[in-house]
């Protein structure tokens, strides 16, 4: 792995083995590869740890912090300290990446020095039928929100 990849991925974690493999599928995918994947286990009961010290061992991108339970808040903290990236992504374990978003992101913020933070739309998604009601709302004001 690189000592200063240009973007870290952040991504606090508890109990999500069920979807933490088509998320890293999805970073694993990206067209820019020059990136650093910082999870923090905050206290996972399930397989979590275990995937990711798989996933670790396949790619040195990848580096897990196992903490006690903590929050999310803590945990992002204990992660942000951690990143070693010019800029940090966001994600968590039931997110799933475009191929592009982090190619896409960096272009952007490179070319305006005066932005300071990068959103991206969503799309929810579910096996289990339709999204919920609230769901197709909170979709809906996320992506209505634009500033730039």
């Amino acid at each position: 792995m690189k000592s200063n990849p240009i973007i870290s991925i952040l991504m606090p974690v508890r109990n999500d083995a069920a979807m933490l493999r088509n998320c890293l599928a999805g970073i694993d995918n990206q067209s820019l590869t020059d990136y650093e994947l910082v999870v923090v286990d905050d206290g996972s009961t399930d397989q979590t740890p275990v995937l990711l010290e798989k996933a670790s061992q396949d790619d040195s991108r990848i580096r897990m912090i196992r903490t006690e339970p903590q929050g999310i808040v803590s945990a992002l903290n204990t992660g942000l300290t951690e990143c070693k990236g010019q800029y940090i992504a966001r994600m968590d374990a039931d997110d799933r990446m475009q191929k592009t978003r982090l190619e896409k992101q960096l272009e952007l913020i490179q070319k305006d020095p005066e932005l300071e933070l990068i959103g991206c739309r969503v799309e929810g998604f579910t096996d289990k039928g339709p999204l919920p009601e609230s769901a197709v709302h909170y979709q809906s004001w996320s992506n209505s929100l634009m500033s730039h």
